[in-house]
């Protein structure tokens, strides 16, 4: 056989219709021996930390953060720009019943966190604003009060009682303004701490839990639109930066190796006996895999990388060493005993 003949034949052979055949049957029966290995055997534990600490560089890590928010996250959130249905549509009826009473469960709502939220000074701003207001208004009541006090007669306030009375009323406007502002000063942050102490305490009420209800509803009931709508260009740039800074932060923290190494070890104590099989089992991923379908959908990519200058250069040493093995000289020894 000549180098042609042989090349044409590698070629077809490797990635011709018998190629994608074998390849099939070599994945369908790979998985089935695979399941029947050792955990071990098939990831040792060296072979993971070699990987850990190679992909675990700040640099790398940072990277990864780009095309997910550049092209995942902005093909998510244009798409949502156009979804004018509820995004409850995605969660079956059975799962929203489940996380009700998640969230209605008591305790549910940390009092940290209850009382952080009326520590805001946006919510002192708006409970002074709201108490300045109903005061004033309140405070009109207070001269139709003192009128009501003083003594009439057929026509009216009885003689030189009116000039008094509205003296007095006009004093009272005036020194009423100040006071009030007095007290929503010194008054708001009280009434926000015992707002918040009722809250807690009240946190797994009936009506309490039904807010929490209500606000899930609320979100499952809006739009992909609605979702989604603060997230303009400025916010995508914010996003990547805040993405690639955190993911940097995490690789160059000490502690992190710490954590994974800790999760790894646990792992492999807890399976380091068992079989690949018995590992999925064990995390009830018991569905075969559709190995057809996998196979014909990496076929492609197996069929370019054939076409690739290096692995054609591969293809032709590896020709090289068939042509030699069969051009060379038969051991005399074994000639002379045919």
């Amino acid at each position: 056989m000549d180098r042609q003949a042989l090349r044409v034949w590698l070629d077809q052979r490797l990635t011709g219709p018998s190629g994608l055949a074998d390849y099939k049957r070599l994945l369908d029966a790979g998985w089935d021996e695979l399941r029947q290995r050792k955990l071990v055997e098939v990831v040792p534990r060296a072979s993971v930390d070699r990987w850990i600490e190679a992909h675990l560089v700040p640099d790398r890590v940072a990277e990864l953060v780009h095309p997910w928010v550049t092209v995942a996250l902005r093909d998510v959130v244009e798409d949502a720009r156009k979804d004018t249905q509820p995004v409850g549509r995605w969660i079956p009826d059975a799962a929203k019943t489940r996380i009700e009473r998640l969230v209605m469960r008591p305790g549910a709502v940390d009092p940290g966190l209850i009382r952080a939220m009326f520590k805001d000074k946006a919510n002192e701003a708006m409970l002074a604003d709201t108490l300045t207001a109903t005061i004033k208004d309140f405070s009109t009541m207070i001269p139709k009060l003192i009128l009501s006090l003083v003594p009439k007669g057929p026509f009216g306030v009885l003689g030189g009682a009116s000039n008094i009375v509205t003296k007095l009323v006009e004093e009272v406007e005036r020194r009423l303004e100040p006071e009030i502002h007095r007290f929503v000063a010194g008054g708001t942050k009280r009434a926000l701490e015992r707002a918040a102490d009722f809250a807690v305490a009240h946190a797994d009420d009936a009506t309490s839990v039904e807010q929490r209800r209500n606000l899930l509803r609320f979100l499952w009931a809006q739009s992909g639109q609605m979702h989604v709508k603060p997230i303009d260009e400025i916010a995508f740039h914010e996003i990547e930066l805040i993405g690639r800074d955190i993911a940097r932060h995490i690789a160059e923290r000490p502690e992190t190796k710490v954590m994974i190494k800790t999760a790894v070890d646990r792992f492999y104590t807890r399976y380091d006996a068992g079989t690949v099989g018995q590992v999925l089992d064990a995390h009830h991923l018991t569905i075969r895999p559709p190995i057809e379908a996998i196979a014909e959908s990496t076929w492609p990519a197996l069929q370019t990388l054939h076409l690739l200058p290096i692995v054609q250069a591969w293809r032709e040493a590896l020709i090289d060493e068939i042509l030699a093995l069969m051009n060379a000289p038969v051991d005399s020894h074994n000639a002379g005993r045919s």
